[in-house]
């Protein structure tokens, strides 16, 4: 299911869909909605358009479950056969996937933008969290393939 984009500015949506909403006049903030409890980024205050894209509910999940230490919600995300690129590796199947992640430190995400591509959703982050380099700006976030229920292929990538 591809995120869908309309050009209605200060639109926030709240429950069945989130909402990136960027004010043309003072500034931009994303919004992702994973129910009842938004989490509002700030972003780059000198953009000057205005724009909302929706994210789908998987990708919503996902980002409210990745910094969390609950990993059965988090691997439940994840189709039996996906595919997970982080620092250049592939990660194929959910035995990998589970191994890769827990080898990687719990982070918090700033979401700084969305952006439909295809049928797929770049989401672009500052990830901070216990490593070196912390915190890391500009990291997206490829959700390639998914449906309603599963990532099925997802990218990271500086």
């Amino acid at each position: 299911m591809p995120a869908t984009t309309s050009l209605v500015p200060g639109m926030v949506e709240r429950g069945s869909g989130a909402v990136v909403r960027a004010s043309a006049i003072v500034g931009a903030e994303h919004v992702i909605d994973g129910g009842s409890k938004p989490t509002v980024c700030p972003t780059d205050t000198n953009r000057r358009r205005s724009m909302t894209t929706t994210a789908p509910r998987i990708v919503r999940r996902y980002f409210e479950l990745a910094p969390t230490p609950d990993s059965e919600r988090y691997f439940a995300l994840f189709a039996d056969d996906a595919v997970v690129e982080d620092e250049g590796k592939e990660y194929v199947g959910i035995d990998a996937i589970r191994a890769w992640r827990t080898e990687v430190p719990l982070v918090q995400y700033t979401i700084t933008g969305l952006e439909p591509v295809g049928d797929g959703l770049v989401v672009t982050c500052t990830v901070a969290g216990d490593f070196p380099g912390s915190p890391v700006a500009g990291l997206t976030f490829r959700f390639e393939a998914f449906d309603e229920d599963h990532v099925k292929i997802l990218r990271i990538r500086p």
